[in-house]
């Protein structure tokens, strides 16, 4: 971070506030991962480069998603996916996708989320992006629980049932 300050380069001190931007939002911390994410956007747009200001508009959005702001981040998501695609950026357009297909099963449109999801797992393997395709099967394969069980992935703790008491763990 310092090298990239020293140097004034402000699309490489953004990519910085985003690797810490994730490493908040994996950690749990929503809040100061927004905050990161947001500075992170600022000065991607002082340098003009579309690639990190795409990047961190998705990392606000997957926020929004997981503090279950699910109706704002969908059109945002959709509006990014297709930029995304526009600019060749493959992974990051999945990256959108799949965190659509999450905001839908949040807002308990699971039939869309399905069908999305479904569309989006040959993509996910055609690319090679195994993390992505994991949440992918992850998000197809727990939504029938979810949907039964009337919960939202934002919800629970992504820990497995406990064996003999399915509404034990996921409360």
């Amino acid at each position: 971070m310092n090298l990239a300050r020293e140097l004034k380069n402000d699309a490489l001190i953004a990519q910085v506030l985003n690797f810490q931007g994730d490493g908040a939002f994996w950690s749990g911390h929503l809040n100061p991962a927004a905050g990161l994410y947001e500075r992170a956007l600022k000065l991607a747009a002082e340098s003009h480069d579309q690639s990190k200001v795409i990047l961190s508009k998705v990392n606000l959005a997957k926020v929004a998603v997981k503090e279950r702001r699910s109706r704002e981040p969908t059109s945002k998501l959709r509006a990014l996916r297709q930029q995304a695609d526009g600019l060749g950026l493959k992974s990051l357009s999945i990256e959108c996708s799949v965190y659509l297909g999450e905001a839908m099963i949040d807002r308990k449109d699971y039939t869309q989320a399905r069908q999305h999801l479904e569309n989006d797992l040959g993509k996910s393997e055609k690319l090679g992006l195994r993390m992505q395709t994991a949440r992918i099967h992850y998000l197809l394969g727990a939504a029938p629980y979810w949907q039964s069980a009337g919960r939202s992935p934002a919800l629970c703790h992504r820990s497995p049932p406990a064996r003999g008491n399915p509404e034990g763990a996921w409360r």
